[in-house]
Protein backbone atom coordinates (compact mmCIF):
# COMPACT_ATOMS: atom_id res chain seq x y z
CA UNK A 1 0.00 0.00 0.00
CA UNK A 2 1.62 3.23 -1.24
CA UNK A 3 2.28 5.89 1.63
CA UNK A 4 0.47 9.12 2.06
CA UNK A 5 3.39 11.02 1.08
CA UNK A 6 3.75 9.64 -2.49
CA UNK A 7 0.13 9.83 -3.19
CA UNK A 8 0.07 13.60 -1.93
CA UNK A 9 3.18 14.07 -4.84
CA UNK A 10 1.50 12.58 -7.25
CA UNK A 11 -1.54 14.47 -7.27
CA UNK A 12 0.28 17.50 -6.58
CA UNK A 13 2.57 16.22 -10.23
CA UNK A 14 -1.06 15.99 -11.92
CA UNK A 15 -2.19 19.55 -10.78
CA UNK A 16 1.04 21.21 -11.93
CA UNK A 17 0.90 19.58 -15.37
CA UNK A 18 -2.76 20.56 -15.71
CA UNK A 19 -1.83 24.07 -14.73
CA UNK A 20 1.06 24.62 -17.37
CA UNK A 21 -1.00 22.93 -20.65
CA UNK A 22 -3.89 25.51 -19.71
CA UNK A 23 -1.26 28.15 -19.17
CA UNK A 24 0.19 26.93 -22.40
CA UNK A 25 -2.98 27.09 -24.49
CA UNK A 26 -4.04 30.34 -23.54
CA UNK A 27 -1.16 32.11 -24.41
CA UNK A 28 -1.12 30.08 -28.00
CA UNK A 29 -4.48 31.26 -28.07
CA UNK A 30 -3.96 34.74 -27.61
CA UNK A 31 -0.47 34.58 -30.24
CA UNK A 32 -3.35 33.12 -33.02
CA UNK A 33 -5.72 35.98 -32.52
CA UNK A 34 -5.33 39.78 -33.67
CA UNK A 35 -5.75 42.12 -31.02
CA UNK A 36 -8.47 44.33 -30.85
CA UNK A 37 -7.08 47.30 -32.32
CA UNK A 38 -5.33 45.38 -34.76
CA UNK A 39 -6.93 46.82 -37.96
CA UNK A 40 -5.73 44.91 -40.90
CA UNK A 41 -5.90 46.97 -44.92
CA UNK A 42 -6.99 45.37 -47.87
CA UNK A 43 -6.23 46.76 -51.25
CA UNK A 44 -9.08 47.45 -53.46
CA UNK A 45 -9.34 48.54 -57.12
CA UNK A 46 -11.72 51.15 -58.62
CA UNK A 47 -14.22 50.02 -60.78
CA UNK A 48 -13.97 51.15 -64.68
CA UNK A 49 -17.04 53.27 -65.46
CA UNK A 50 -20.06 51.87 -67.72
CA UNK A 51 -19.61 53.54 -71.34
CA UNK A 52 -22.33 55.17 -72.50
CA UNK A 53 -22.15 56.43 -75.95
CA UNK A 54 -25.36 59.06 -75.89
CA UNK A 55 -27.99 60.32 -73.23
CA UNK A 56 -32.01 60.34 -72.94
CA UNK A 57 -33.67 63.25 -71.96
CA UNK A 58 -36.82 65.27 -71.03
CA UNK A 59 -38.25 67.44 -73.42
CA UNK A 60 -40.65 66.58 -76.31
CA UNK A 61 -40.44 66.99 -79.69
CA UNK A 62 -43.36 68.99 -81.65
CA UNK A 63 -43.73 68.07 -85.55
CA UNK A 64 -46.40 70.47 -87.63
CA UNK A 65 -47.37 68.37 -90.27
CA UNK A 66 -47.86 71.13 -92.82
CA UNK A 67 -46.00 70.84 -96.34
CA UNK A 68 -42.16 71.61 -96.79
CA UNK A 69 -41.99 74.51 -98.76
CA UNK A 70 -38.95 75.47 -100.96
CA UNK A 71 -36.51 77.58 -99.70
CA UNK A 72 -36.58 81.51 -99.37
CA UNK A 73 -35.19 83.71 -101.85
CA UNK A 74 -31.30 84.24 -102.22
CA UNK A 75 -31.04 87.75 -99.68
CA UNK A 76 -27.93 89.32 -100.66
CA UNK A 77 -27.79 91.74 -97.87
CA UNK A 78 -27.17 88.87 -95.13
CA UNK A 79 -24.10 87.52 -96.87
CA UNK A 80 -21.08 88.27 -94.25
CA UNK A 81 -17.58 87.40 -95.67
CA UNK A 82 -15.02 84.98 -94.03
CA UNK A 83 -13.55 86.44 -91.15
CA UNK A 84 -10.39 84.00 -90.70
CA UNK A 85 -6.74 83.79 -92.35
CA UNK A 86 -6.63 83.12 -95.92
CA UNK A 87 -6.39 79.40 -96.58
CA UNK A 88 -2.62 79.99 -97.61
CA UNK A 89 -1.50 80.99 -94.63
CA UNK A 90 -2.12 77.81 -93.27
CA UNK A 91 -0.90 73.74 -94.21
CA UNK A 92 -3.61 70.87 -94.78
CA UNK A 93 -3.90 67.34 -95.27
CA UNK A 94 -6.55 66.10 -97.75
CA UNK A 95 -6.05 68.84 -100.83
CA UNK A 96 -7.92 66.03 -102.93
CA UNK A 97 -10.75 65.00 -101.23
CA UNK A 98 -13.75 66.54 -102.71
CA UNK A 99 -17.08 65.74 -101.10
CA UNK A 100 -20.50 66.73 -103.75
CA UNK A 101 -24.05 66.35 -103.02
CA UNK A 102 -27.10 67.91 -104.22
CA UNK A 103 -28.82 70.41 -102.01
CA UNK A 104 -32.23 68.34 -100.68
CA UNK A 105 -33.36 72.12 -99.28
CA UNK A 106 -33.73 73.35 -103.05
CA UNK A 107 -35.74 70.26 -104.22
CA UNK A 108 -39.76 71.00 -104.98
CA UNK A 109 -41.74 68.02 -102.67
CA UNK A 110 -45.27 67.70 -103.67
CA UNK A 111 -45.92 64.95 -100.92
CA UNK A 112 -44.59 63.27 -98.37
CA UNK A 113 -45.96 59.73 -96.73
CA UNK A 114 -44.10 58.94 -93.59
CA UNK A 115 -40.32 59.62 -94.58
CA UNK A 116 -40.69 59.22 -98.58
CA UNK A 117 -40.97 62.20 -100.28
CA UNK A 118 -42.37 62.86 -103.69
CA UNK A 119 -39.51 65.29 -105.47
CA UNK A 120 -40.70 67.85 -108.78
CA UNK A 121 -37.44 68.79 -109.12
CA UNK A 122 -33.59 68.02 -107.98
CA UNK A 123 -31.69 71.16 -106.15
CA UNK A 124 -27.95 71.91 -107.95
CA UNK A 125 -24.86 70.05 -107.47
CA UNK A 126 -22.68 71.25 -105.21
CA UNK A 127 -18.96 70.34 -104.58
CA UNK A 128 -16.15 71.62 -102.11
CA UNK A 129 -12.60 69.83 -101.17
CA UNK A 130 -11.88 69.11 -97.79
CA UNK A 131 -9.03 71.45 -96.22
CA UNK A 132 -8.03 70.83 -92.14
CA UNK A 133 -4.29 71.16 -90.59
CA UNK A 134 -2.75 68.00 -89.83
CA UNK A 135 -1.72 69.45 -86.44
CA UNK A 136 -5.61 69.80 -85.41
CA UNK A 137 -6.44 66.09 -86.86
CA UNK A 138 -3.34 64.62 -84.60
CA UNK A 139 -4.91 66.39 -81.54
CA UNK A 140 -8.27 65.11 -82.03
CA UNK A 141 -6.82 61.23 -81.87
CA UNK A 142 -4.75 61.52 -79.72
CA UNK A 143 -6.48 64.09 -77.23
CA UNK A 144 -9.55 62.86 -76.97
CA UNK A 145 -10.72 59.76 -74.84
CA UNK A 146 -8.76 57.43 -72.50
CA UNK A 147 -7.11 54.48 -71.77
CA UNK A 148 -8.10 52.07 -69.40
CA UNK A 149 -4.71 51.63 -67.68
CA UNK A 150 -5.22 56.06 -67.31
CA UNK A 151 -8.03 55.83 -64.77
CA UNK A 152 -7.53 52.92 -62.65
CA UNK A 153 -6.03 53.07 -59.60
CA UNK A 154 -5.85 50.95 -56.10
CA UNK A 155 -6.59 52.09 -52.57
CA UNK A 156 -6.29 50.99 -49.37
CA UNK A 157 -8.02 54.29 -46.85
CA UNK A 158 -10.98 56.10 -48.09
CA UNK A 159 -8.52 59.00 -47.90
CA UNK A 160 -6.24 57.04 -50.96
CA UNK A 161 -9.52 56.43 -52.79
CA UNK A 162 -10.44 60.23 -52.59
CA UNK A 163 -7.12 61.16 -54.36
CA UNK A 164 -7.06 58.72 -57.05
CA UNK A 165 -10.65 59.76 -57.90
CA UNK A 166 -9.70 63.17 -57.92
CA UNK A 167 -7.04 62.59 -60.18
CA UNK A 168 -8.92 59.96 -62.24
CA UNK A 169 -11.91 62.87 -63.12
CA UNK A 170 -9.48 65.80 -63.18
CA UNK A 171 -7.88 63.18 -66.48
CA UNK A 172 -11.10 62.41 -67.82
CA UNK A 173 -12.14 66.27 -67.93
CA UNK A 174 -9.17 67.52 -69.63
CA UNK A 175 -9.63 64.61 -72.36
CA UNK A 176 -13.87 65.35 -73.01
CA UNK A 177 -15.27 62.83 -70.96
CA UNK A 178 -18.17 63.16 -68.63
CA UNK A 179 -18.25 61.01 -65.46
CA UNK A 180 -21.31 60.81 -63.54
CA UNK A 181 -22.63 58.11 -61.29
CA UNK A 182 -19.67 55.86 -62.15
CA UNK A 183 -20.85 56.49 -66.27
CA UNK A 184 -18.91 57.97 -68.42
CA UNK A 185 -20.03 59.38 -71.85
CA UNK A 186 -19.03 62.18 -74.45
CA UNK A 187 -18.65 65.98 -73.10
CA UNK A 188 -20.12 67.42 -76.15
CA UNK A 189 -19.82 71.34 -75.07
CA UNK A 190 -16.19 69.77 -74.29
CA UNK A 191 -15.58 69.11 -78.27
CA UNK A 192 -17.45 72.51 -79.96
CA UNK A 193 -15.05 74.34 -77.95
CA UNK A 194 -12.06 72.44 -79.00
CA UNK A 195 -13.90 71.46 -82.80
CA UNK A 196 -14.82 75.28 -83.45
CA UNK A 197 -11.10 76.44 -84.01
CA UNK A 198 -10.33 73.69 -85.80
CA UNK A 199 -12.81 74.05 -89.09
CA UNK A 200 -12.42 78.23 -89.87
CA UNK A 201 -11.14 77.26 -93.12
CA UNK A 202 -13.45 74.60 -93.85
CA UNK A 203 -16.46 76.33 -92.54
CA UNK A 204 -14.73 79.43 -94.99
CA UNK A 205 -14.86 77.56 -98.07
CA UNK A 206 -18.61 76.11 -97.51
CA UNK A 207 -19.41 80.16 -97.16
CA UNK A 208 -17.81 80.31 -100.58
CA UNK A 209 -19.72 77.20 -102.22
CA UNK A 210 -22.94 78.93 -100.67
CA UNK A 211 -22.45 82.36 -102.53
CA UNK A 212 -21.81 80.64 -105.62
CA UNK A 213 -25.21 78.52 -105.54
CA UNK A 214 -26.85 82.19 -104.17
CA UNK A 215 -27.91 80.78 -100.91
CA UNK A 216 -26.85 83.77 -98.46
CA UNK A 217 -29.40 84.02 -96.62
CA UNK A 218 -28.58 82.68 -93.14
CA UNK A 219 -30.94 79.95 -93.80
CA UNK A 220 -29.37 79.31 -96.72
CA UNK A 221 -26.15 79.21 -95.68
CA UNK A 222 -27.00 76.74 -92.80
CA UNK A 223 -28.32 74.58 -95.36
CA UNK A 224 -25.11 74.51 -97.63
CA UNK A 225 -23.37 73.44 -94.17
CA UNK A 226 -25.83 70.46 -93.78
CA UNK A 227 -26.06 69.53 -96.70
CA UNK A 228 -21.50 68.91 -96.41
CA UNK A 229 -22.35 67.28 -93.69
CA UNK A 230 -24.90 65.09 -94.78
CA UNK A 231 -23.03 63.88 -97.30
CA UNK A 232 -19.96 62.88 -95.62
CA UNK A 233 -20.43 58.63 -95.22
CA UNK A 234 -22.03 57.30 -92.13
CA UNK A 235 -20.45 54.90 -90.08
CA UNK A 236 -21.69 53.98 -86.97
CA UNK A 237 -19.52 54.31 -83.62
CA UNK A 238 -16.64 55.11 -85.71
CA UNK A 239 -13.41 56.34 -83.70
CA UNK A 240 -10.49 58.33 -84.75
CA UNK A 241 -7.69 56.66 -82.84
CA UNK A 242 -6.53 53.00 -83.72
CA UNK A 243 -5.42 51.75 -80.52
CA UNK A 244 -8.53 49.18 -79.69
CA UNK A 245 -8.13 49.61 -76.45
CA UNK A 246 -8.22 53.47 -76.44
CA UNK A 247 -12.01 54.27 -75.54
CA UNK A 248 -12.98 57.20 -77.43
CA UNK A 249 -17.17 56.33 -76.84
CA UNK A 250 -17.66 55.95 -80.49
CA UNK A 251 -17.34 59.89 -81.37
CA UNK A 252 -14.98 61.45 -82.98
CA UNK A 253 -13.94 65.57 -82.66
CA UNK A 254 -15.00 67.77 -86.09
CA UNK A 255 -11.29 68.15 -87.29
CA UNK A 256 -10.65 63.58 -87.30
CA UNK A 257 -14.64 63.53 -88.73
CA UNK A 258 -13.23 65.71 -91.54
CA UNK A 259 -10.13 63.80 -91.97
CA UNK A 260 -12.03 60.67 -92.48
CA UNK A 261 -14.72 62.25 -94.51
CA UNK A 262 -17.07 60.03 -92.79
CA UNK A 263 -18.57 59.40 -88.73
CA UNK A 264 -21.96 58.73 -86.87
CA UNK A 265 -24.89 60.99 -86.19
CA UNK A 266 -23.40 62.55 -82.91
CA UNK A 267 -19.88 63.30 -84.74
CA UNK A 268 -21.36 64.42 -87.53
CA UNK A 269 -23.42 66.57 -85.43
CA UNK A 270 -20.70 67.96 -83.29
CA UNK A 271 -18.93 68.86 -86.77
CA UNK A 272 -22.29 70.50 -88.13
CA UNK A 273 -22.62 72.68 -84.92
CA UNK A 274 -18.78 73.91 -84.61
CA UNK A 275 -19.09 74.49 -88.91
CA UNK A 276 -22.47 76.98 -88.03
CA UNK A 277 -20.31 78.63 -84.97
CA UNK A 278 -17.48 79.24 -86.64
CA UNK A 279 -18.45 81.81 -89.20
CA UNK A 280 -21.71 82.27 -86.82
CA UNK A 281 -23.94 81.58 -89.39
CA UNK A 282 -26.69 80.67 -86.84
CA UNK A 283 -26.73 79.13 -83.23
CA UNK A 284 -27.22 75.59 -82.58
CA UNK A 285 -27.88 73.24 -80.57
CA UNK A 286 -27.11 69.04 -79.80
CA UNK A 287 -30.45 66.95 -79.99
CA UNK A 288 -30.03 63.26 -78.22
CA UNK A 289 -33.22 60.87 -78.54
CA UNK A 290 -32.68 57.01 -76.98
CA UNK A 291 -30.61 55.98 -79.50
CA UNK A 292 -29.82 59.02 -81.78
CA UNK A 293 -28.42 62.76 -82.06
CA UNK A 294 -29.76 65.51 -84.14
CA UNK A 295 -28.88 68.79 -84.65
CA UNK A 296 -31.72 72.10 -83.67
CA UNK A 297 -31.03 75.44 -85.62
CA UNK A 298 -31.94 78.82 -84.38
CA UNK A 299 -34.04 79.67 -87.74
CA UNK A 300 -36.52 81.41 -88.62
CA UNK A 301 -39.23 78.95 -87.92
CA UNK A 302 -41.28 77.89 -91.51
CA UNK A 303 -44.77 76.02 -91.70
CA UNK A 304 -43.82 72.45 -91.98
CA UNK A 305 -40.51 72.92 -89.70
CA UNK A 306 -40.42 69.73 -87.10
CA UNK A 307 -39.05 71.82 -84.44
CA UNK A 308 -38.41 71.88 -80.33
CA UNK A 309 -38.67 74.03 -77.86
CA UNK A 310 -35.85 74.32 -75.30
CA UNK A 311 -33.64 77.09 -73.58
CA UNK A 312 -36.48 79.27 -73.81
CA UNK A 313 -36.72 79.25 -77.54
CA UNK A 314 -37.75 77.27 -80.63
CA UNK A 315 -35.15 75.07 -83.07
CA UNK A 316 -35.56 73.86 -86.38
CA UNK A 317 -34.48 70.25 -86.39
CA UNK A 318 -31.99 68.50 -88.66
CA UNK A 319 -30.70 65.23 -89.73
CA UNK A 320 -27.56 64.78 -90.27
CA UNK A 321 -26.84 60.90 -91.16
CA UNK A 322 -29.12 61.34 -94.75
CA UNK A 323 -30.30 63.66 -96.90
CA UNK A 324 -33.19 65.46 -95.32
CA UNK A 325 -33.94 68.95 -95.57
CA UNK A 326 -33.76 71.48 -93.12
CA UNK A 327 -36.70 71.30 -90.68
CA UNK A 328 -37.73 67.71 -91.31
CA UNK A 329 -36.77 64.37 -89.29
CA UNK A 330 -37.92 60.95 -89.28
CA UNK A 331 -41.21 60.02 -88.13
CA UNK A 332 -39.99 58.07 -85.48
CA UNK A 333 -38.60 60.79 -83.43
CA UNK A 334 -42.40 62.85 -83.32
CA UNK A 335 -43.41 63.08 -79.58
CA UNK A 336 -39.91 61.47 -78.14
CA UNK A 337 -38.38 62.73 -75.10
CA UNK A 338 -35.15 64.19 -76.03
CA UNK A 339 -32.32 65.66 -73.92
CA UNK A 340 -30.59 69.15 -75.32
CA UNK A 341 -27.06 69.79 -75.16
CA UNK A 342 -26.75 73.87 -74.38
CA UNK A 343 -26.40 76.50 -77.39
CA UNK A 344 -23.48 76.48 -79.40
CA UNK A 345 -22.94 80.34 -79.04
CA UNK A 346 -23.27 79.79 -75.08
CA UNK A 347 -21.08 76.58 -74.68
CA UNK A 348 -17.96 78.25 -76.81
CA UNK A 349 -18.23 81.44 -74.79
CA UNK A 350 -17.97 79.44 -71.71
CA UNK A 351 -14.18 78.71 -69.95
CA UNK A 352 -14.08 75.77 -68.19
Amino acid sequence: MRSLGSMLGSAAFAIGVAAWMRVGLEAWQHASTPAANDHRVVVRVASMPRIQRRAGGSAAIRVDRARIESPAPADASSWTPPRHAPAAERSWICPDAVVTWRDPNAERIRSWRGDVRDCGTHGPEIGVSIEIDSADVEEAINGFGFHPDEISFRYRTQEEYDLGALQRDRLLDARGVRLNDEVVSPDYPWMLRRGVPTVHAMADRLEEAARRAGATSIRGRACIMAGFVQALAYRENLEASDDPEREQMGVMLPAATLSRASGDCDSKAVLLCSLLNSTQVCDSVLVHTEDHTLVGLGLQMRTGDDSIRAWRREWVLLETTDRWPVGRVARRHVGEQVTVEEPSSLVVRTKR
